[in-house]
């Protein structure tokens, strides 16, 4: 009969959700190091970088919330137990971007998840306000929230050419946040009986040059 020692801790299905709507923005550099750390610590994880993913202006309209792109992103958020949030700092509050993403989210996609929240600023204030507006959004959908977080000032000088921080107390937080999320969500959500199901493919592009 087996112990609760020799049980292999379960696979935390993650979504690293880069809420910069720029290419290789520090915001990506942060999450990924944190995503990384998840990822050691046991955590598959999939991404979601709003430089990628080109999701239309929300409207609550059916032509954008039935969208196939926004469709296929709410799969994924869906079929995740935790996210690993990541946003850039603008006016001291969440970016657009990632704003504009979880306005499509609701209970059924986020309820009883687990987040871990990261802030990236080209100024050294305002990150923590950023936090605090991301996590009470994130409380208005009944996400856990992680009371561990990482709030990153002057962005540009915060990382290197090869994208790791430059301050070592830094790379340690964002190590930190990975890993306390996968171990969290192993405490906060039940083991689910098989792995997410895959969110659908990205339809190919029609020729409508009639």
């Amino acid at each position: 009969m087996s112990t609760p020692s020799d049980e292999v801790p379960r696979v935390v299905q993650l979504v690293a959700l880069c809420g910069s709507a720029r290419p290789g923005s520090h915001t990506r550099q942060a999450v990924t190091l944190a995503a990384e750390a998840a990822r050691i610590t046991g955590a598959e994880v999939h991404w979601v970088d709003l430089a990628e993913w080109k999701l239309p202006l929300f409207d609550d309209t059916p032509a954008t919330v039935e969208h196939p792109e926004v469709v296929r992103f709410k799969a994924l958020i869906k079929s995740a137990d935790a996210l690993l949030v990541g946003t850039p700092v603008y006016h001291d509050s969440v970016g657009g971007s990632l704003k504009n993403a979880l306005d499509y989210l609701y209970l059924p996609e986020l309820g009883d998840k687990v987040a871990g929240l990261i802030a990236v600023g080209g100024g050294r204030l305002g990150q923590h306000q950023a936090l605090e507006h991301l996590r009470g959004i994130l409380r208005e959908t009944s996400t856990w929230t992680l009371p561990r977080q990482v709030a990153v000032p002057t962005a540009k000088e915060a990382f290197a050419a090869n994208g790791k921080p430059v301050d070592k107390e830094l790379e340690l937080r964002l190590t930190l946040l990975g890993r306390e999320l996968v171990l969290r969500t192993r405490q906060l959500r039940p083991p689910r009986p098989a792995r997410p199901v895959s969110p659908p493919a990205r339809p190919a592009a029609q020729d409508d040059s009639r």
